[in-house]
Parts: structure tokens; sequence; C-alpha cells
């Protein structure tokens, strides 16, 4: 029964490459290559992520959870968010189990780092999932269309060095946002604004994109507002849990917003200029007009 089941995936494999020419299958093959060698011969470079999903299960089963960030003593303990790693925290729960039952101390060994580049290949297959379902959206089902979203991602060097080599945890966010424009192309507002919220809270500039759709979709300034601060209730909410934690009451996190906005700052001698400020005003601008 195993085999036959393995032999229906390969015909499935075998079925969906068909559309691509021999180039492409080849370029498919060594991405997909390069990612396996990278995640399984490259160190994971951020350790702290590793390190803090973990302490929040040890917080968690010691009833201790308030007093989280009284592990740490950086000043920008804020940007370990827990509910912007909710997703990597119920996914590291097997590891944390393995790691306690094994009587191991280290939480950053070879096991644990594999384990992790696992869930963001497991994200990038549903992030080319939606893709592939905005794609159908769009085109009709067009197949020559769709069988880019799977060659684009797996070819994108981009994609590849950041998930397999360095780790990152974009593809988490992004994820959720690819899921929510595939809702909202298909008329279903609430799991867009759930897919959008979600994104939002792993990263607050994907604020951004919600806005410029939210404008598009809505024309009362009223109603624009209230869509704007639904995304923060889950922030405030958290905040105000942990606000008797002395720790994090008296830290902040690293100003992301001002290193956005600042990156493209031109000096006009009596003050500084904002050149992606004014592109994103004139972008809201077209989208309450449009």
């Amino acid at each position: 029964m195993g085999v036959g089941k393995g032999l229906e995936i390969i015909d499935s494999i075998k079925k969906k490459t068909a559309v691509y020419s021999r180039m492409e299958t080849m370029t498919l093959i060594i991405s997909v290559a390069t990612a396996f060698l990278f995640a399984i011969l490259t160190n994971y470079s951020d350790t702290n992520a590793l390190l803090r999903t973990h302490i929040f299960w040890d917080v968690l089963f010691d009833g201790s959870i308030m007093h989280f960030y009284d592990n740490f003593a950086k000043a920008n303990i804020h940007n370990c968010n827990l509910l912007s790693r909710l997703p990597l925290l119920i996914w590291y729960l097997p590891s944390w189990l393995i790691t306690g039952l094994s009587g191991e101390n280290e939480y950053i060994g070879f096991i644990h780092q594999i384990w992790h580049k696992l869930f963001s290949a497991v994200m990038l297959m549903f992030c080319m999932k939606f893709m592939r379902g905005i794609c159908n959206s769009l085109t009709g089902g067009n197949k020559e269309s769709n069988k880019y979203c799977l060659l684009l991602m797996m070819a994108s060097p981009g994609v590849v060095l950041s998930l397999f080599y360095a780790g990152q945890d974009e593809i988490v966010y992004i994820t959720f946002f690819i899921y929510a424009l595939h809702h909202y192309i298909r008329g279903n507002r609430k799991k867009y604004y759930f897919g959008a919220v979600c994104s939002i809270v792993c990263c607050p500039l994907m604020l951004m994109p919600y806005l410029i759709i939210t404008i598009i979709d809505d024309k009362k300034i009223y109603s624009v507002f209230a869509k704007l601060l639904v995304p923060f209730v889950p922030q405030w909410l958290y905040a105000l849990f942990f606000s008797r934690c002395l720790t994090y009451r008296y830290t902040a996190s690293d100003n992301f917003w001002e290193w956005y906005f600042t990156r493209s700052n031109i000096d006009m001698g009596y003050g500084t200029f904002s050149i992606l400020a004014t592109v994103l005003i004139i972008i809201f601008m077209f989208a309450y007009l449009y």
C-alpha cells in the first residue's frame, strides 16, 4: 500500500511538471537541489529565534509565561513578539518535547535547524499554492501562466538564500498576505481580513498594502479608519497582558517605521524630504480616487 501511494505521488509530480520545457525543468531541479543543500550544509544564522521559541514553552509549562521577557536583557526584546512568532511557536512544540525527553539542553543543534528550515519550506509551499489560486482566478485557469508560480518562486535566489541559508521568517507574513489576496479576489472578505490581520501581526509593515487595498475597496473615511484599527487590536491586548511585567514595560522595540521611511531621505537644507513617504501618499490618493 505504501508503494502504491508513492507511485501515485510520483505520477502526480510528473503530471504537474509535464507543462515545463526541458530547460524549465532543469531550472526547477537545480533550484530544489540548491535549496536542499543549503538546508543541510549551512548553519541557521539567527540562533536567538530558536532559543526564544524554546524558552516560550519552558515558561508556559512552568506557569510563568507572564515573566517570559525576564529571560532577556537586551533593550530591543520587544522584537521577540510572541504574536508574530505564533506559527513558529506551534511548529516548534515537537522540537521542544524531543529536547526535553532526551534530557538535552541544546536548543540550536542540527536537528532544530533542519526543523526550522522545514517550517520555511512548508510556508513556501502554501505561498505558491495561494499564488496559483490567484493566477487561476485572474487568468481563468490558464496552465501556461500557472506554471510560473512554482518556477519563479523556486528559481528566485532571494527566496532560496533567505529561507534555506539565512533562515529568515519573511515567508510567514508574505504567505499570510498572499492567502488574504487569494480570498479577496474570490470575494471572501472574512478570510481576506483574517489573513491580512495575521500578516500585519507578523510584520507591521504589511499595513501598507492592507491600507491600499482597504482604500480601493472602501471610500468611507470612518469605515477605512475603523478597518485600519482592527490589525492593532491583537497587539494592544498582547501589550495589556504583559504590562505587569516590568522588563516588558520599561523596554522598547526597534523603530522599524523610522528605519523604513528614512532610507530614502533627501536633505533639503532646512529639513529632510522622504521620497518613499511621497510615493506612498500619491499611491494612497490614487487608490482613494480609483
